[in-house]
């Protein structure tokens, strides 16, 4: 029989994942060009990416008081608090990416592609800095686990 412990490492994992996913779709997709209909999927994915990030916390933290270590080798480890700010960082971002995709949408003057072309180049700085910090709570997890 599967364990509890295996169940919330599992969806833990699953939500961790599709994060980086969709994290990347987001960037493929400011990569280029933007219109309306695309603003308006971007701010559907990061509704996604914001709720997969607290869904990967819940069960991280889940992991923390129902799993096999104890509460102590968590909250006492410099790697875990890393994971936890890096975390927290994303999630910022996130919620900023979502806002500024909102301002994009309602911004007027449309034709075949934004003209708030500065709007959308901060999106995309947005995801690629998210990008770039995501790293430090999947490294600070594999220190993690080697018993640091």
């Amino acid at each position: 029989m599967i364990s509890n412990t295996t169940i919330l490492a599992v969806l833990h994992h699953l939500f961790v994942f599709s994060f980086i996913s969709i994290l990347f779709g987001e960037y493929a997709i400011l990569k280029f060009p933007i219109d309306r209909k695309k603003v308006g999927f971007l701010i559907k994915l990061n509704c996604w990416s914001i709720g997969l990030l607290l869904g990967a916390v819940i069960f991280g933290l889940g992991r923390v008081y129902y799993g096999e270590k104890s509460q102590v080798y968590y909250f006492d480890n410099y790697f875990f608090w890393i994971k936890i700010i890096s975390i927290g960082i994303l999630f910022i971002y996130s919620i900023l990416l979502l806002r500024l995709l909102q301002s994009l949408k309602s911004s007027h003057g449309y034709e075949k592609y934004l003209t708030s072309a500065d709007l959308a180049k901060k999106a995309y700085r947005i995801v690629f800095i998210q990008m770039h910090i995501f790293p430090i709570p999947i490294i600070a997890a594999v220190i993690m686990a080697k018993g640091y």
